[in-house]
Order: C-alpha cells, then sequence, then structure tokens
C-alpha cells in the first residue's frame, strides 16, 4: 500500500493500539497513516482491499484467517476492518486507487448474493468519485472493473509503503 503526504514511520505505541482495536500489528502503521493520507493506493493480489470490503465478506476472510477465534474476536477484527474506511466520509476524502486481480473477483468466498453485494459495494466505491478501481485480468492487460462509471487510474502501478512527496 502506497500513500502520499506522509514519511515512512514505525511506532509501537501505534501497533500497540491497533491490536487492542483488532488490527493486526504488522498492518498497524499502515492503519495509522491511512488516516491523514492524502492519496491511498493499493495493489490486491489476493483479497478485496480493506477498505472496499463489505461485513460479509471481511467476516470470512477473518474466520477463514482466524478459524479458533471466538465470535467476539471475529468481530472486533472485522468492526476494526470496516471502521477504517470512514475516513471517506471526512470533508476532505483521500483519493484511493486500487487495483484488484481478476483471481479476486472469482474467487467465491462468499455466496452469489454476498459476492453481488460485494461487487455493488466497490461499484458504488468507485462512482463516489474519490476511489479509482482497475482489474488486472488473468491475460494481464489492466482494464477497469465493471462499475457504474468505470474509471481506472492513469498509471497503475505498485508502490512502497509510504513516501515523503
Amino acid at each position: 500500500m502506497w500513500m502520499s503526504g506522509w514519511g515512512r514511520t514505525g511506532s509501537s505505541s501505534g501497533a500497540v493500539k491497533a491490536r487492542r482495536v483488532g488490527i493486526a500489528p504488522h498492518f498497524a502503521d499502515v492503519a495509522e497513516l491511512e488516516k491523514p493520507g492524502r492519496t491511498i493506493e493499493d495493489w490486491a493480489p489476493a483479497l478485496v482491499p480493506g477498505l472496499l470490503q463489505t461485513w460479509a465478506y471481511a467476516t470470512a476472510i477473518a474466520r477463514s484467517a482466524m478459524p479458533r477465534a471466538s465470535d467476539a474476536e471475529v468481530e472486533e477484527v472485522v468492526k476494526a476492518r470496516l471502521d477504517r474506511a470512514e475516513l471517506f466520509e471526512r470533508d476532505s476524502p483521500p483519493k484511493f486507487w486500487a487495483i484488484i486481480d481478476e483471481s479476486v473477483i472469482r474467487r467465491r468466498v462468499l455466496p452469489s448474493a454476498g459476492m453481488a453485494e460485494l461487487l455493488d459495494h466497490i461499484a458504488d466505491a468507485q462512482c463516489r468519485g474519490t476511489s479509482k478501481v482497475a482489474g488486472r485480468t488473468f491475460s494481464g492487460a489492466g482494464r477497469a472493473v465493471p462499475a457504474k462509471s468505470p474509471t481506472r487510474p492513469s498509471r497503475p502501478r505498485p508502490a512502497p509503503l509510504a513516501s515523503g512527496k
């Protein structure tokens, strides 16, 4: 994940705080950097990015990653993941670009209705005007993910975690 407007930082107190609210320690700094970020770019080769997940999708992913977790533990992780998307509700939301691999969409994590809800949610995020979602097809060519108003980044590229630019 890449975010502009912030330099690379590491914060053990951020990791402790993030863990208390259901965010994995290895992701704590990213979750903290998203909050004030102006631009967020995400390459998703295996999962729908957390900022685009629905409750049902996030729950299914959390359950598969934590098969022995209690319902309360899974709910805490899902709530923390979905609460991150509140940054799109602020007065100046960040620009968000995501590239999602075709296999992520084709992998049936949920029943058909749940996958349809997920795709609608991704399309709605794109239609808000601050999010751009592109798909990387099996053939390797990039194309916009079907949406009500398809767009894609002009220069899709993986990038470092954070940049001071």
